[in-house]
């Protein structure tokens, strides 16, 4: 058997594994938290929660009509909330293969397309290992956004290696910087953690062409980029105008510099298609203002609430926040002004303990380590299992990032940045309280339930290090 053969051989069988097992684990109807509220809000399409995540209520409706025909003819559950859970399987079994396809991917850029067959064994054990952490499984056998996340995650970090593979060719494909924008901003639709991977996308082309840190133009669309998105979903609406301004500003330096010097930005088209792409990107936020206007106006219908209360599937009663009210109501539902602002300083760790912001920032540092080590082996085991377990989980991780700098330096930049911005980043951003599973009663507040699902995509890609940590391993006993 060759090794093309070889290879496809494999990832039908990481898909098999996979399906198999998620399939027999799957929860045959809902389950806690927000996974009701989503699978109702996509059999009625309501408006969920802010930021409302329209994108996949769209997705889980058709989804939920594809399934439904299937049923309709083959001897499977009716049950429309399992059928539901199937979106979250199928997610992360995608997920699954663009990592394979990831791994290899980066395995051929470093030796010159020669791979073995150790390569491709390396690629199927990182990957199937993975699908199995913890938080990876958990969020795949039930309806709930991250698996998607990490999908959209992971696929447009594929398509910077992509981009990456076609300048060494001598031949830049820009094509998937663009599809890779618009899939960054199409993805707040699902979840906003897709953005983390912005700047390290910007960072990685700048360390691969240097002369695009003069290419004004692209300088200008990637600021875009970096200001639209807190202006769409973070910045409080007093700033909101001011911001704009700025732009409005870059936009019309986008028309007056070619006009005023063709020569020089010849590449305007890629400014402009960038701009439309992103914009068209965050249209599926659109639904949640037309969704809420018509619910509004069904709700104001004597008819159709007798309609509703008799049990017919019309005008469902979940409107979270009704942004069709009015475009302030629908700006606080893109900015979940519901939950407050942001809150940075003092860390929630702080605030009942006397810690310092040092001392607190640990603790919060520890509860993602903590989660960590959740996804190869629970708590409850045997304590020296445990420990053996993790101290390989970790020895790997960190091999694998020492292999992968020795390797290539660029690579290597690109994916660092993505686990800072996963971990640190993340950490820093969400505040997070005490978990409620702490045993130090001192530790108080603390959340109402654990977090780990915060960082689906930051515990994929510690899997995505282990790898490379295989390889090392596999290259030492070669010698």
């Amino acid at each position: 058997m060759n090794n093309r053969n070889l290879e496809r051989l494999l990832l039908y069988g990481l898909v098999v594994i996979t399906a198999g097992v998620y399939l027999y684990t799957v929860s045959p109807t809902l389950s806690f938290w927000d996974c009701g509220e989503f699978i109702a809000s996509s059999y009625t399409l309501a408006v969920p929660h802010p930021p409302g995540t329209p994108l996949y209520v769209l997705l889980g409706k058709v989804w939920l009509l594809i399934v439904g025909l299937f049923a309709a003819i083959l001897p499977i559950s009716k049950e429309i909330a399992w059928h539901m859970n199937l979106l979250g399987i199928s997610f992360t079994i995608l997920t699954v293969v663009f990592l394979y396809k990831m791994i290899l991917k980066i395995f051929r850029m470093l030796y010159h397309g020669n791979i073995d067959r150790s390569h491709l064994i390396i690629a199927f054990a990182t990957c199937l290992s993975t699908a199995f952490f913890f938080t990876i499984w958990r969020n795949a056998i039930e309806t709930e956004v991250y698996a998607a996340a990490t999908f959209v995650f992971v696929l447009v970090n594929y398509l910077g290696l992509l981009w990456y593979d076609s300048v060494k060719h001598g031949e830049p494909k820009n094509i998937y910087v663009l599809l890779a924008f618009y899939l960054i901003f199409l993805a707040t639709g699902i979840h906003l953690t897709p953005f983390l991977i912005f700047v390290p996308f910007y960072i990685f082309i700048f360390a691969i062409e240097r002369r695009y840190i003069k290419d004004t133009l692209f300088v200008l669309i990637g600021i875009f980029q970096l200001i639209f998105f807190p202006f769409i979903f973070l910045l409080p609406a007093s700033t909101q105008p001011y911001v704009g301004a700025i732009l409005a500003l870059i936009l019309l330096l986008g028309i007056i510099l070619p006009l005023n010097n063709p020569a020089k930005y010849k590449n305007w088209r890629f400014f402009w298609i960038g701009i439309f792409l992103v914009i068209l990107g965050i249209s599926p936020e659109l639904y949640l203002y037309a969704r809420g206007v018509k619910l509004t106006e069904l709700y104001q219908d004597e008819t159709v609430t007798e309609r509703y209360l008799d049990g017919e599937n019309i005008a469902p009663r979940i409107n979270e926040c009704n942004p069709g009210e009015s475009f302030i109501a629908f700006n606080n539902v893109l900015h979940r002004t519901q939950y407050g602002p942001a809150q940075i300083m003092p860390r929630k760790t702080q605030t009942a303990t006397g810690y310092g912001l040092i001392a607190g920032y640990y603790w919060q540092m520890n509860l993602f380590l903590r989660y960590l080590s959740w996804q190869p082996i629970p708590e409850a085991v045997n304590p020296i299992l445990r420990a053996v377990m993790l101290a390989l989980f970790y020895l790997f991780g960190i091999w694998g990032m020492v292999e992968l700098y020795r390797r290539d330096r660029k690579i290597f930049l690109f994916s660092m940045l993505i686990m800072v911005m996963l971990s640190l980043a993340m950490v820093s951003y969400l505040n997070l309280r005490f978990s409620p599973s702490d045993p130090n009663s001192e530790h108080q507040p603390q959340e109402v339930r654990e977090r780990d699902y915060f960082f689906h995509t930051g515990h994929l890609y510690w899997g995505f290090f282990i790898g490379f940590g295989f390889l090392g391993f596999t290259e030492s006993l070669k010698k």
